[in-house]
């Protein structure tokens, strides 16, 4: 048993080497009989990871105890924090700088958590990953560093839950979501463009700031904090392109209740041909209230949904000038009375499209 743990460790270490070899990789061991402090190095196989060429790696959780810190322990700087297998709660008193290599959850199963009395500093572009199945969730917030421009990557088919960018970054950074779900719990504002890949997919409640643009080319999906179904706001002061075989899902439950695409003033929501509108019935939807499922600025809405999905019975899409809605398809008698109607008060329904 104890060469097969040599033999990991060699391993990990042998991954995570450089050209220069200017790389080491600490495995946690909680072995010091004395505490399980980060800083004490009888806690890790060979000595505490604190410098931006150390990678944390967090084993097989087991008996171990998670990491602690007490006052007076520095800040935490590390290349990269590697996990192997789910259950670790990483709950810090301080900073968390992240250098090259992120932070992933690739091996293993379940969940992981990431907590810190400061924010979670990414110091160079670098790409989380999740594995299939995974969960990593960072419980505050993540601050891409003011010193340059940075660009953060979430990869793998897991999921990475983030609290919030943190809303000081100055800079024009870029988060891209190449697989699997990213999860933004609250406001984000993020100043550069944040894009979602095909294969990937942007959700939560949350709001972006007016920089940049928000391009889909994989899924949006307005949710709770917490989950994926449920319904939920995001809020966009930028453009929002849905482009070509991108998603825009929408959660409905009864009484018009919908998930929320908002589009702020003077920003423009486009809708490639080949975009598409995936509804969700939560229980109860379609009974013949009006849904709103995204707003925008008076004559904002460039194009349409190509495809429309989920839509409930006698119920149309209503592109209007300054929301889309679900609403019923009016019955004969009543159709008749608003084409008199319309003939009474031409132009009335100026720039409402129905599809």
């Amino acid at each position: 048993m104890e060469n097969s743990i040599r033999l990991s460790v060699i391993v990990a270490a042998l991954a995570l080497a450089t050209p220069g070899g200017a790389t080491y990789a600490e495995v946690w061991t909680d072995a010091s009989g004395v505490d399980s402090r980060w800083n004490n190095a009888g806690n890790w196989d060979t000595d505490v990871p604190n410098n931006n060429s150390e990678t944390a790696i967090f084993q097989t959780k087991g008996a171990l105890n998670n990491p602690t810190w007490i006052p007076g322990d520095p800040n935490v700087i590390v290349k990269g924090i590697q996990f192997e297998d789910g259950g670790w709660n990483i709950d810090s008193s301080k900073f968390i700088e992240v250098h090259s290599t992120g932070i992933d959850f690739n091996s293993g199963s379940g969940t992981v958590t990431i907590q810190a009395n400061g924010d979670i500093k990414l110091k160079n572009n670098q790409t989380w990953t999740v594995a299939a199945g995974n969960t990593l969730i960072v419980n505050k917030d993540v601050r891409l560093d003011d010193s340059s421009n940075r660009t953060m990557t979430k990869n793998g088919d897991g999921t990475l839950v983030i609290n919030r960018f943190d809303p000081n970054s100055a800079n024009s950074h870029k988060v891209t979501v190449s697989a699997g779900t990213m999860r933004v719990k609250n406001g984000s504002t993020v100043k550069g463009a944040f894009t979602v890949n095909a294969g990937g997919a942007l959700a939560g409640s949350f709001s972006l700031s007016s920089d940049a643009s928000l391009d889909i080319n994989g899924v949006l999906s307005p949710s709770p904090d917490d989950s994926n179904d449920g319904v939920g706001t995001i809020t966009s002061n930028r453009a929002v392109n849905i482009n070509a075989g991108g998603v825009f899902a929408a959660d409905l439950d009864a009484a018009g209740v919908s998930d929320l695409l908002e589009v702020g003033d003077g920003k423009t929501l486009t809708l490639d041909a080949a975009s598409v509108l995936d509804l969700n019935d939560l229980g109860g939807a379609f009974d013949g209230s009006t849904y709103t499922i995204a707003t925008y600025g008076a004559g904002f809405l460039t194009g349409t949904f190509g495809t429309v999905n989920g839509l409930g019975g006698g119920y149309q899409v209503i592109y209007g000038s300054e929301a889309i809605t679900l609403e019923l398809i009016p019955e004969p008698a009543s159709l008749a009375l608003l084409m008199v109607g319309g003939l009474l008060a031409v132009g009335g329904r100026r720039g409402r499209f129905v599809a």
